[in-house]
């Protein structure tokens, strides 16, 4: 499935805010996966920790938090 434009700019969003545009082609996979209302719910929750309680990196948290929670939660996935 090809993504839309609006689902190629959240995906770059996404990625930016998480200082991790060089990983867009992965956000983008989250992006066709998972509902927008979740990912934004994610991204906003990481952004607003302290970088004291961020042990790797924004962007790993947040991949973490949406593929971990996907599993358990299966109503905020796309299939």
């Amino acid at each position: 499935m090809e993504l839309t434009k609006y689902q190629k700019e959240l995906a770059f969003e996404i990625a930016k805010k998480l200082d991790d545009l060089d990983w867009v082609s992965y956000h983008e996979d989250l992006v066709k996966q998972y509902s927008e209302n979740f990912l934004r719910e994610k991204l906003e929750y990481v952004l607003s920790l302290p970088s004291s309680r961020i042990k790797n990196s924004r962007a790993a948290y947040y991949i973490f938090l949406v593929t971990g929670n996907a599993k358990s939660k299966k109503q905020y996935s796309r299939s």
